[in-house]
């Protein structure tokens, strides 16, 4: 008996020595290592408005990397690891492989030691005689091209609003300096366009936010090397702009754009102050530069009571007119009672709209003329029926009342809900189904809700861009959009809050948007009614 087991035991210590020396062969391949990135340094300092580079090497060989920054308003990274420092403080730049190998440098940029000559107080004003326009991501891949004098070359040529652009940086004092920019209130760019001619438009800096001129005008502006000798002068607020001025390309070029002088000044402030009338109200004084004009507090509320408006004196005050050379103190005027609700139904009756503002001339998006003349309507029998010839980019418009409007401006509201009553049909041109229209060019007709200013083509949306997909009637259908939500963009205000859009959105069987200009069946939507909720009323 013993010996059976001891030689139960010698098998079984020969089955677990077996055992650990022959380890089990994992299912499925090896995983593949990642890319390894290797950076020159893991830390570089440039000064402010000036540049560096940080080499990168992968293994294997010739990895495309993708370049970041951490913080774009203080460091700005190009495709090929050009840093640029845009204002003082640290950021780190990452270029990561496909696979997700990457590399990391810290960059520090410190205070630009520009001398005398660079940076000058003469009088009241202060001068930058070396300013520099450079390149930057957040206009788009397409970028331009940074010369060695300091100009930028915009010879982007990707679509509308994607051809890149550049951006001047505000110059930080040093530790010794008697100046700094924040002691002033606006910002004068000279520019000489040496070669060439491009359409900008202005930006605030570290985005490609609208940044208006001073007192006022269009951000847009075609700069010309053959109009006034290529010499161009735009003044801004230094409250507006941020830390610095940006100009992103629209379209055309190649144009070489170089900053000749930055003159930065001082106007007057005037303070517009706010009495509740009898009301308990918490509104801050607001400041104005002279000659702009003020937006004015969103109405107040008091229970029991509603608001009038706010008054200079007896008289109804005009912000919409008036510019501001002195200073205001506004009192708010009420009635007893509380305010009647808006009505957010739009009014479908076309001879209540007067006459329809014009569309811009000549709007091109890829390789389409956007249509001047809108989509066909008509009001009968108390519904709007509104006909899409099967050109694309057509737009149909319906106007806002001014308290509609108004209820929109809201400033707790974030965004709109678009509530639509209506059938939508193909009409006599063509009677393609959508299979049909599949199998041929065509795509599909998508169209597009929002709400925008029609006169302006630049910054008109009020409401960001939404699905462009079928309108079709069927609240079972997933890409159906007879109801749907859309927040304000950054252009909200009352000339964009001013109009509700359905554009034709028509795509090839490629789903490309910008390839058909016409050819489409008409599309005809005819609408019991139209409802704008502030806020997601969706569910």
């Amino acid at each position: 008996m013993k010996k059976s087991i001891y030689a139960f035991l010698a098998v079984l210590t020969v089955f677990a020595i077996v055992m650990t020396g022959c380890p089990e062969e994992k299912s499925g391949t090896k995983t593949k290592p990642k890319t390894k990135v290797t950076f020159d340094q893991t830390e570089l300092t440039v000064e402010n408005s000036k540049t560096g580079r940080i080499n990168a090497t992968t293994d294997p060989a010739d990895v495309e990397l993708e370049w970041t920054s951490s913080d774009e308003s203080v460091v700005n990274v190009n495709p090929i690891g050009i840093v640029t420092g845009m204002s003082v403080g640290t950021a780190t730049i990452t270029a990561t492989a496909e696979d997700g190998g990457k590399a990391t440098c810290t960059v520090t940029v410190t205070p630009s030691v520009t001398g005398e000559e660079d940076v000058k107080v003469v009088g009241d004003t202060l001068e930058h005689y070396t300013a520099k326009l450079v390149g930057v991501n957040h206009f788009g891949d397409n970028l331009g091209t940074n010369n060695d004098d300091g100009s930028y070359t915009f010879d982007g040529t990707a679509e509308a609003w994607k051809g890149g652009g550049a951006q001047y940086t505000f110059p930080v004092a040093k530790v010794n300096d008697t100046w700094s920019v924040s002691n002033y209130a606006l910002v004068e760019v000279q520019l000489k366009v040496t070669n060439g001619s491009v359409q900008v438009k202005s930006a605030k800096y570290g985005n490609n936010n609208d940044l208006t001129p001073y007192p006022s005008g269009s951000q847009n502006v075609t700069l010309d090397s053959t109009v006034n000798n290529g010499v161009y002068k735009i003044k801004f607020a230094i409250t507006d702009a941020g830390n610095g001025i940006g100009f992103q390309r629209n379209t055309g070029g190649p144009a070489t754009v170089k900053i000749e002088k930055v003159v930065f000044s001082n106007v007057t402030e005037y303070t517009i102050s706010f009495d509740g009338g009898g009301a308990t109200l918490s509104i801050q004084p607001i400041k104005v530069l002279t000659d702009r004009k003020v937006t004015l507090p969103y109405k107040p509320k008091w229970a029991g009571h509603t608001f009038q408006g706010w008054y200079d004196g007896n008289n109804l005050f005009d912000a919409e007119n008036t510019l501001i050379n002195k200073d205001y103190t506004l009192t708010a005027k009420w009635t007893n009672g509380d305010p009647p609700e808006v009505d957010m139904k739009l009014g479908l009756d076309t001879t209540s709209w007067g006459t329809l503002p014009s569309m811009p001339s000549n709007w091109k998006v890829g390789s389409i003329t956007w249509p001047t003349d809108y989509a066909e309507t008509v009001y009968e029998n108390g519904k709007l029926k509104i006909t899409f010839d099967g050109r694309n980019r057509q737009r149909a418009i319906i106007p806002l009342n001014e308290d509609q409007i108004y209820e929109l401006m809201n400033p707790e509201l974030t965004g709109a809900t678009f509530k639509i009553v209506g059938t939508i049909a193909k009409g006599a041109q063509g009677t393609l189904t959508n299979s049909q229209i599949a199998s041929g060019t065509l795509g599909f007709a998508g169209f597009r809700l929002h709400l925008a200013d029609p006169t302006v083509q630049d910054n008109w949306n009020g409401t960001n861009t939404g699905k462009e997909t079928p309108l079709t009637g069927n609240s079972a259908t997933a890409d159906d959009h007879l109801i749907e939500y859309n927040a304000f963009s950054n252009n909200k205000k009352a000339a964009t809050l001013g109009y509700f859009v359905i554009q034709a959105m028509f795509r090839d069987k490629n789903n490309a948007a910008g390839t058909l200009a016409e050819g489409f069946p008409k599309v005809i939507i005819t609408i019991e009614s139209i409802t704008i909720e502030g806020g997601n009323t969706t569910e």
